[in-house]
């Protein structure tokens, strides 16, 4: 949930199950008063998503929600991100999964328009939802951006293969840590 001036919103999901995943998968917004009362709801059927079934274990991802200086609200979950005006119409829909992988990803607001991650890159998007600029950058994984003195700094993971003795070459998750601006110029963190 997210406090906004007529109360709160939220963002989560609607499906149904077999024995190893979400089924008909479809998002949806929820609007709640100043006391948490469901005030009323959108669920978006236009989702990729909702033809494939989505492994249970996916069900840990960060589900995203914010609300810009335009009123305009973006959501962000399973890869696939949602702007939608004030009210909850949709303005643009996007997939951004890689190979149909789901991977956690971050979003962060910068007022009247927003930065995500996504495998590989960050993409900088204004107010509607249409792509400013991206920067490839090699995450496969980046669950969270903040935005801490004018820096969106973030800490990203990818995959590698690693010989280890006596072993052989393993699959192996490397870390690192970055930033960059407002216009995804990368900032040294060394200085």
């Amino acid at each position: 949930l997210i406090k906004v001036n007529s109360g709160y919103l939220g963002y989560g999901g609607s499906f149904e199950h077999d024995n190893d995943n979400y089924i008909n998968y479809r998002p949806v917004l929820f609007f709640f008063d100043d006391n948490y009362g469901l005030t009323s709801y959108k669920v978006f059927e236009n989702t990729a998503l909702k033809s494939e079934p989505i492994d249970f274990a996916l069900g840990t991802t960060w589900f995203h929600i914010e609300q810009l200086t335009s009123g305009n609200i973006v959501m962000y979950g399973f890869e696939e991100l949602i702007v939608t005006n004030a009210s909850g119409d949709v303005i643009s829909i996007t997939d951004f999964r890689k190979y149909n992988l789901i991977r956690n990803q971050g979003i962060v607001n910068l007022g009247n328009s927003f930065i995500i991650s996504t495998n590989d890159y960050l993409r900088k998007f204004d107010a509607s939802g249409n792509e400013l600029k991206h920067i490839f950058f090699d995450g496969d994984e980046t669950p969270d951006l903040f935005y801490i003195d004018n820096k969106v700094i973030f800490i990203s993971s990818y995959a590698t293969t690693d010989p280890v003795e006596n072993l052989g070459n393993l699959s192996v998750y490397k870390i690192f840590m970055g930033a960059v601006d407002q216009n995804l110029n990368l900032i040294n963190l060394n200085n």
